[in-house]
C-alpha cells in the first residue's frame, strides 16, 4: 500500500513539469504543423491572427463535475490558467481553494458557448461534460454541445481541443469485443455523432475514451493507466488517471487527431454487474444496463483464468447520478 501511494503521489507530482515539457515541444513543432492544419493562412500569405499569437489558459467544459474537477485541479496546480464553463445552478464546491475563473453558460445553447469562447482567447478546449439534471431531456446533446464548441475554437483560433468520450461511442461498439452482443442506446449513438462533429470540426483534436469509472468516495489516481489506440479495449480507470492523461495529451502534437481508450487493466469490477452496475458504459437506460453487464462479463470470465477480482471501489459510468455533478 505504501508503495501505491508512493506511486500515486509521484504521478500528481508530475503535470507542472509534464505540462511545461509539453509546451516546449509545442512551440518547436507548431510551426512545422501549421501547414496540413491551416493551409488557408499559408496560401493567402496572412500572419498569425492575433488572438491565436496572444491564446492564454484553457477552457474547460464539465469542470465542475468529478472528472472536470480533477482536470482543473491539475491544471491549477501547474500554473495554468483555467476558465470553467459552468451552468448556473452547478455548484462549485469541489473547485474551492483553486484559482479558476468562471463563465456561466448551458451546452445545450449555442450563444453562450459563443460567449465563452469570446471572454478571451484560449490556446485550448476541453470537454469533460456529462448529460444529466436538466440536460437530460434534451435532444443530441453531445452532437450538438461538440459541433458548437469546435465551430468556436476554430472561429477563434485554439490549437487543440480534447475530448473526453466513452468506449462504445457509435461504430466502436462493434469494434469492442466485450460489447458485440450489447445493444447500441441512444446516448453511445449521440456520443459517435459527437465525435465525427470534433473529426470534421477543423480543429486539431484529441478524443479520450474511457469505459467505467468509480463511485464516490473517488479513489486517487492508481499511476498504472495508461493511453491505447487499440481501440478494442475496454475496462475501468480513475477519474484522476484521466486527468493525469489529458495534461499528457495537451499542447503535445503527437498526440493530435488521434482517438485513444484509457485504461488500467489492473483495475476490477467487486461485485456481479447485476447489483454493482446500476449505470452502463453510456447512460442509465434499461439497454445501456443490459450493455454493461454484458461487457462485464466478459472481462470477469477472462479475468478468472488468471486471478479474481479484488478492487475494493464499486463502478459505475461517465453518467453520474442525477444531482451529483
Amino acid at each position: 500500500q505504501r508503495g501505491g501511494a508512493a506511486t500515486a503521489q509521484a504521478h500528481r507530482s508530475r503535470p507542472k513539469e509534464v505540462l511545461m515539457k509539453r509546451r516546449l515541444l509545442f512551440l518547436l513543432l507548431v510551426g512545422m504543423l501549421l501547414p496540413p492544419i491551416v493551409p488557408a493562412v499559408l496560401d493567402n500569405t496572412q500572419p498569425e491572427s492575433s488572438q491565436q499569437a496572444a491564446c492564454r489558459g484553457i477552457l474547460l467544459f464539465g469542470g465542475t463535475g468529478r472528472l472536470g474537477a480533477s482536470i482543473a485541479r491539475l491544471l491549477a496546480s501547474a500554473g495554468e490558467p483555467v476558465t470553467v464553463f459552468r451552468r448556473s445552478s452547478s455548484p462549485q464546491d469541489r473547485l474551492d481553494g483553486l484559482n479558476v475563473r468562471y463563465v456561466v453558460g448551458d451546452l445545450a445553447d449555442e450563444r453562450s458557448i459563443s460567449a465563452a469562447f469570446d471572454a478571451q482567447p484560449f490556446c485550448a478546449a476541453i470537454d469533460a461534460s456529462a448529460q444529466r439534471g436538466a440536460s437530460n431531456s434534451v435532444q443530441h446533446f453531445y452532437e450538438n454541445a461538440a459541433r458548437w464548441i469546435v465551430q468556436n475554437a476554430k472561429r477563434t483560433g485554439v490549437r487543440q481541443f480534447i475530448l473526453h468520450g466513452s468506449i462504445g461511442a457509435g461504430d466502436n461498439r462493434d469494434e469492442v469485443p466485450a460489447l458485440r452482443d450489447a445493444p447500441a442506446s441512444d446516448r453511445l449513438i449521440d456520443k459517435g455523432r459527437a465525435e465525427q462533429a470534433v473529426i470534421a470540426g477543423g480543429v486539431p483534436y484529441t478524443i479520450i475514451r474511457h469505459g467505467l469509472v468509480p463511485y464516490d468516495p473517488q479513489p486517487p489516481a492508481t499511476g498504472r493507466a495508461y493511453l491505447t489506440p487499440d481501440l478494442t479495449t475496454w475496462g475501468e480507470i480513475t477519474r484522476d488517471d484521466l486527468a493525469i492523461l489529458t495534461l499528457d495529451v495537451l499542447g503535445n502534437p503527437a498526440r493530435f487527431n488521434r482517438i485513444y481508450h484509457a485504461i488500467d487493466p489492473q483495475l476490477r469490477l467487486r461485485r456481479d454487474a447485476g447489483t454493482d452496475l446500476p449505470r452502463s458504459i453510456g447512460g442509465p437506460s434499461t439497454d445501456e444496463r443490459k450493455a454493461g453487464a454484458t461487457a462485464v462479463r466478459g472481462a470477469r470470465d477472462s479475468d478468472a483464468k488468471s486471478e479474481p477480482a479484488h478492487s475494493d471501489t464499486q463502478t459505475t459510468t461517465d453518467q453520474p447520478d442525477p444531482g451529483q455533478p
